[in-house]
């Protein structure tokens, strides 16, 4: 059963900076979430849409996406999403322990509508 605090436990949230990657010109931000104790991360995002897929000869890729990291250290754990893909029934993501990392990456042409996330942290009780 799970309790949920007003308060969130002891984290930290950290915005690292808007980097240029090397290459084409694309934006990248990130932040990373990790809490103390048995909680869960929950990303809930209330309205998603960014550029749709691109195909150039044998390779697709989205100019605009959204990289959602559940488990730290994990590649495997690692989740892409553009288009309207979390828009759907208002989509949730759960972090499978206390960490989080989310990275938004854009070659800053078309964004869309852009992304409406939030989250929220989920203390279980012992």
């Amino acid at each position: 059963m799970a309790t949920r605090f007003l308060r969130p436990p002891a984290f930290f949230l950290r915005l690292l900076p808007l980097v240029l990657l090397t290459g084409v010109a694309q934006a990248l931000s990130r932040t990373e979430m990790q809490t103390t104790g048995e909680t869960t991360i929950v990303l809930h995002c209330s309205a998603f849409h960014l550029e749709d897929q691109t195909t150039e000869g044998s390779d697709t890729y989205c100019p605009d996406s959204l990289s959602v990291t559940t488990e730290v250290g994990s590649d495997s754990a690692t989740t892409s999403f553009c288009s309207s893909e979390l828009a759907e029934d208002d989509r949730y993501v759960y972090s499978r322990g206390n960490y989080m990392l989310l990275s938004f990456v854009s070659n800053s042409d078309t964004h869309y509508s852009g992304f409406n996330c939030t989250y929220e942290f989920i203390l279980y009780a012992v």
